[in-house]
């Protein structure tokens, strides 16, 4: 719930090596779907290193705008008359 609230995305990464999901994978996995992000659960090294490649994917991917309408003070002040943010 506070994660949804917050609008964050969850990543989680499993060290269950059994290869069957666990209750606590069901939780990982179900935090993951609700926000956004992914689940992984890998057996071997080469798969735990795919996961975070994947997960630096996803995250180089994001990225936020935002506009903000200036107030007459602000047109004087610039030739635009509006402000614009980007975070990548």
């Amino acid at each position: 719930e506070m994660a949804d609230r917050a609008e964050v995305t969850i990543y989680t990464i499993s060290t269950n090596l059994r290869g069957i999901k666990l209750p606590g994978d069901k939780v990982q996995e179900e935090f993951s779907d609700r926000t956004g992000g992914r689940y992984f659960q890998p057996l071997t090294k080469q798969e735990l290193m795919a996961a975070f490649e994947q997960i630096i994917s996803d995250l180089r991917s994001q990225y936020n705008l935002s506009y903000q309408p200036c107030t007459p003070r602000d047109w004087r002040a610039t030739s635009r008359g509006r402000s614009s943010s980007r975070a990548i």
